[in-house]
C-alpha cells in the first residue's frame, strides 16, 4: 500500500540562474513545498531537501545537507564528520545527526511526536502509513533513551552497524557512497481487557526490522567524469592560463621592443637630413 501510488512529481532547480548552492534541491513535491500528509501544520518543508541523486555543488563544511524520502516520512539533516579519500578523490562524509529521532521545543511545533508523545529516539510516522501506529528510529534504537533499551532485551546498537551517513565530492556534489539505515517499530497503546498473554505489550514499542539502502558504488563513466573536472580540469585550466599570461607578457615585451626600435630609426632618419641639410655649400 505505501508503494501503491509510486509515482510523485518532483521539480527540482537546475540552472544557473539559481545559483551552485540549489542545483538539483527540490522545489515543490506533487506542487506543494510541505511535507507530504501533513500539509502546513509541520514548519518543515520538502523545499531545499535532496533525494539523494545529486546534491548542491561547492559543498563546504559548515553546509547542512536536508535529505527527503517519502517511506522515511520526515526530514532528513545531516551533518560534516569528517574527510575521506574515495576513487582518488577528496570527499566529504556527512552523518545523520544523533537526534533526529527526538522530541524538539516547544513541544506543540513538533510534528513527529505522536499521541502519546514518543520518547526520544522514535518518531511518529503513522501520517505516511495509513495511520498505522508506526515509529521510526535508529536500528537497535542506536542514540535512542535509555528509556528504549528497557522496554526490549536483545538490543545492540553499533554505531558503525546501525548509523548513516553520506560520502560526497564537495566540488559536483555527487554522492560517491551513502548508507541509510532505519528501523520500523510497532508503537502499542495501552491495552485494556485482554487476558495475561497480551497485556505485557501494553503501552510499549515493538522492533519489528531495520532496513538499508546502500548506494553501491558509481558508473566507471561517472567516477571519471567526476575524477576529469575535479582532478585533471583544474591543471590545464592552470596551464593554459599561466601559457596566455607568458604569451602575452612576451607579446607586450616584443610590441614595446619594436616600438622603440622604430622610434630609433624615425629619430636617426630626423637627425641625417638635419646633417645633410647643414652641410649643404
Amino acid at each position: 500500500m505505501i508503494y501503491s501510488n509510486f509515482t510523485n512529481t518532483v521539480t527540482v532547480y537546475v540552472g544557473t540562474k539559481h545559483g551552485d548552492k540549489k542545483f538539483f534541491l527540490i522545489d515543490k513535491y506533487d506542487g506543494s513545498s510541505d511535507i507530504p500528509n501533513y500539509g502546513n501544520t509541520c514548519a518543515d518543508r520538502v523545499s531545499g531537501s535532496s533525494e539523494g541523486v545529486a546534491y548542491p555543488q561547492f559543498i563546504t563544511k559548515n553546509t547542512t545537507i536536508k535529505y527527503w524520502r517519502k517511506t522515511f516520512c520526515k526530514m532528513a539533516v545531516l551533518r560534516f564528520k569528517r574527510n575521506e579519500f574515495k576513487y582518488g578523490l577528496n570527499a566529504f562524509r556527512f552523518d545523520l545527526i544523533d537526534s533526529i529521532f527526538n522530541r524538539t521545543k516547544p513541544r506543540e511545533a513538533d510534528c513527529y511526536q505522536g499521541t502519546p508523545a514518543l520518547i526520544d529516539g522514535l518518531s511518529d510516522i503513522s501520517k505516511c502509513h495509513y495511520g498505522f501506529p508506526l515509529a521510526t528510529s535508529f536500528p537497535h534504537f542506536l542514540y535512542g533513551s535509555e528509556s528504549i533499551h528497557s522496554l526490549v532485551t536483545g538490543m545492540k546498537p553499533n554505531h558503525t552497524l546501525h548509523e548513516s551517513y553520506l560520502i560526497v565530492e564537495p566540488t559536483t556534489g555527487v554522492p560517491l557512497e551513502s548508507n541509510a539505515r532505519s528501523q520500523s517499530n510497532l508503537v502499542v497503546k495501552k491495552l485494556t481487557g485482554f487476558n495475561e498473554l497480551v497485556t505485557p505489550f501494553s503501552d510499549t514499542v515493538i522492533p519489528m526490522f531495520w532496513i538499508e539502502y546502500k548506494q553501491m558504488g558509481l558508473p566507471w563513466y561517472i567516477v571519471s567524469l567526476v575524477y576529469f573536472q575535479v582532478n585533471v580540469l583544474p591543471i590545464f585550466q592552470t596551464i593554459l592560463t599561466s601559457s596566455l599570461l607568458v604569451g602575452s607578457a612576451i607579446f607586450i615585451y616584443l610590441y614595446i621592443k619594436h616600438k622603440r626600435k622604430q622610434q630609433l630609426l624615425d629619430n636617426k632618419t630626423l637627425v641625417f637630413e638635419k646633417e645633410l641639410f647643414i652641410s649643404k655649400p
